[in-house]
């Protein structure tokens, strides 16, 4: 436990000490350990109830997760060459559409969610609108760097309409990810299109604010429901009320007391090495297939025999230890990766490290793309240690195909002009 402490606390020191330090990766990672998983881990320690084989091997395997971390994007080069300032004309064509496309998505997903009203875990087609409804996750970034540099009405106006579909999941429906995305992407998005930094005189309390939230989110969004029902509409965060009706400190220590995810991650664990019951990727190919092997077209049939075995090992783990994970509980990232290939479970977030150090380091340089991707991606890496490593791969390939495809429709749009035309220039563009 201490020593994870003192990861946790050099990776971040070690990172702020560079310019704009709080973006990179490893230092988030570590904001995670010690403001969100240690604490957890520190309650799970005192209670006698929960197995100690598999409470160590959740400690070795948060320490290796941390360490993998830190090794994938440190040890990957960073030498990238300065590009050229972007022509942010060529990107508005398809920010419109990307734009257009996102609305009429989170639309269509916001008219399921009221039909599914009340219900914890979500079924059938909502799931798969809700997993490209994930779009909005590009569209704003690149709205928002598009107005960073040109600051046009038609930017702007893109940027109203991509913030109109944020800002209420963020803070209406309290969805911790899209809070943790905004922010991360604002932060981002300044820093590549202006080089502006935020102190951490600003930045510690908001870290602060919003660790309280992500602690007792489950009772504000039970208050926000009952407000729902009162006055026929969810409050914002910021109304007096939604924060009257709950016990912070009641809240903020069952949620401690109880700490599900990690919970969850013991008995993952422990039932994984103890009975070598290993999915070796099984989950990641499961998720992939349901969602990208459409049944209407392909068949029920055809795509049922693609499926790996599909039983949860939570139903073994009520067996043997008489332990039911919560519903709309997870089993972290560590967690899941453990169930894949045990502590190589750990490679995996190497893989993740690498592949943001890469973006992160042609983002600095100057490619706009790749700071879409970052911004994109970084949030996705977060959420996927606290609901799983599963959540990054089957979401990767739908994000990077639209960033493709925008990118080459942006070249093959105006390829054809032979006059050159001056861009405009970013400030600090292509800056180390």
């Amino acid at each position: 436990m201490i020593i994870l402490q003192i990861l946790s606390l050099l990776i971040i020191a070690y990172g702020l000490r560079r310019k704009a330090g709080y973006l990179l990766l490893p230092t988030l990672i570590g904001v995670l350990w010690l403001l969100w998983f240690l604490p957890q881990l520190s309650e799970l320690i005192q209670d006698s109830s929960v197995p100690a084989s598999g409470l160590n091997r959740l400690i070795v395997m948060m320490a290796l997760s941390l360490m993998a971390f830190w090794i994938g994007w440190y040890t990957t080069s960073r030498r990238v060459a300065p590009r050229p300032p972007a022509d942010l004309s060529r990107l508005l064509p398809g920010a419109v559409l990307l734009t257009i496309l996102s609305v009429a998505i989170n639309v269509l997903l916001n008219r399921y969610r009221a039909e599914m009203a009340g219900v914890q875990q979500w079924s059938g087609p909502i799931t798969i609108i809700s997993f490209f409804a994930q779009i909005r996750d590009i569209a704003l970034p690149l709205t928002l760097l598009l107005f960073l540099g040109q600051r046009s009405r038609l930017a702007a106006l893109l940027l109203l309409a991509n913030l109109m579909i944020t800002l209420p999941i963020a803070f209406t429906l309290l969805r911790r990810s899209e809070i943790l995305g905004l922010g991360a992407g604002v932060l981002a998005a300044f820093w590549f299109a202006r080089r502006w930094q935020v102190s951490l005189l600003i930045l510690a309390p908001t870290t602060a604010a919003f660790t309280v939230v992500a602690y007792v989110i489950g009772p504000l969004r039970g208050a926000s429901r009952a407000m729902e029902e009162l006055y026929g509409e969810r409050p914002f965060i910021l109304d007096p009320k939604l924060w009257q009706s709950i016990d912070f400190r009641a809240a903020g220590e069952h949620s401690l007391s109880k700490a599900h995810d990690l919970r969850n991650a013991v008995y993952l664990i422990d039932y994984c090495a103890d009975e070598v019951a290993y999915k070796f990727g099984a989950t990641i190919w499961n998720g992939l297939v349901k969602l990208y092997i459409p049944g209407q077209i392909f068949g029920y049939d055809f795509k049922r025999s693609l499926y790996f075995d599909r039983n949860t090992a939570y139903e073994s783990i009520f067996d043997i230890y008489g332990y039911k994970n919560p519903i709309g509980t997870t089993s972290t990232g560590f967690g899941s990766a453990f169930s894949d290939f045990g502590y190589l479970g750990a490679l995996y977030f190497v893989f993740m490290a690498v592949a943001l150090k890469r973006m992160f380091a042609h983002a600095v340089a100057g490619d706009i793309w790749a700071q879409v991707s970052y911004i994109c991606f970084l949030p996705l890496v977060l959420i996927s240690m606290t609901h799983g490593h599963i959540r990054f791969f089957i979401s990767a390939p739908y994000l990077l195909v639209v960033i493709w495809m925008l990118r080459k429709f942006a070249n093959y749009r105006f390829h054809t002009h032979n006059r050159s035309v001056s861009p405009p220039v970013l400030k600090g563009q292509g800056q180390p």
